[in-house]
């Protein structure tokens, strides 16, 4: 059976300040659909989060591999927070060099453990979001459960799954260094025209940042030999929990409706 892409997808501009509005600051800008548009398209996206108010971070989009380099980054209360994201394809849209700017692919490891080690040293947290796994599935494939743990052995201190566009199962990894790495590997839908009933309920991610009683500086080992250093935590992860939402509201909800009535917790 040959496959097809799926229809394009955009968002209209007008509802990103309307987000803003409503408090979200952090977009990420990497999915299947980031191509859809093509060269003019990115160029419109990176006019348009351009001219958002300051303070808004925006993380995916990268100016060439010149730009791999910058960690977007976000300082809460004194708390730096680096925030990454990654696609595992864009429909079968490739890069062209016409485009001013690019997604990094979940193929291309060796970037990604270049840009979260890097971040893992500039930030006292690192987020990373990864566009991932097989669309209306609740499995977690191989390949998502391989790609996490390496996140997590690089310095990701959590990892937000999207694209399955249901929800898939959660849990706490175990780091090279002995750090504990939550990862969701798909929340579902937060807004959305679908109206099957397992893609009618989403989740939204609840994170505590928790600041030790003694904070300890991060270890200052070279890079190259960083293996041999063991990060003293500046920041630790508390209490994440998942709490359930209906992105749309339909008459085939009821259907879905019996994994929406507790928030669930996840102990480390």
């Amino acid at each position: 059976m040959s496959w097809s892409p799926p229809p394009p997808a955009f968002l209209p501009g007008r509802l990103c300040p309307a987000l803003y509005r409503a408090g979200i600051r952090v977009f990420s800008l990497s999915n299947n659909h980031t191509y859809d548009k093509g060269a003019a398209g990115l160029a419109a996206t990176l006019r348009f989060w351009e001219s958002m108010p300051e303070g808004v971070v925006t993380t995916g989009l990268w100016r060439g591999a010149d730009d791999y380099s910058r960690i977007p980054l976000q300082t809460v209360n004194g708390v730096t927070i680096a925030y990454l994201s990654y696609t595992e394809h864009t429909n079968g849209i490739p890069t062209s060099s016409s485009m001013p700017a690019n997604v990094i692919y979940t193929s291309q490891t060796d970037v990604i453990e270049q840009q979260v080690r890097a971040a893992h040293r500039q930030a006292d947290f690192v987020i990373v979001g990864v566009h991932w796994g097989v669309e209306d599935s609740h499995t977690i494939v191989d390949g998502q459960r391989t790609l996490a743990q390496q996140l997590a052995d690089w310095g990701a201190d959590v990892i937000v799954g999207t694209h399955p566009h249901v929800l898939q199962d959660a849990q706490w990894l175990s780091a090279a260094d002995g750090r504990q790495t939550f990862v969701a590997y798909s929340l579902g839908n937060f807004l959305s025209t679908q109206n099957r009933p397992d893609q009618l309920v989403g989740a939204i991610l609840n994170l505590q940042l928790q600041r030790p009683p003694s904070r300890t500086e991060r270890c200052s080992v070279p890079f190259w030999n960083r293996s041999s250093c063991r990060r003293s935590p500046i920041m630790t992860l508390e209490n994440p929990m998942c709490a359930p939402i209906f992105p749309r509201l339909h008459a085939g909800i009821g259907k879905a409706a019996w994994c929406a009535r507790k928030t669930f917790r996840f102990q480390s």
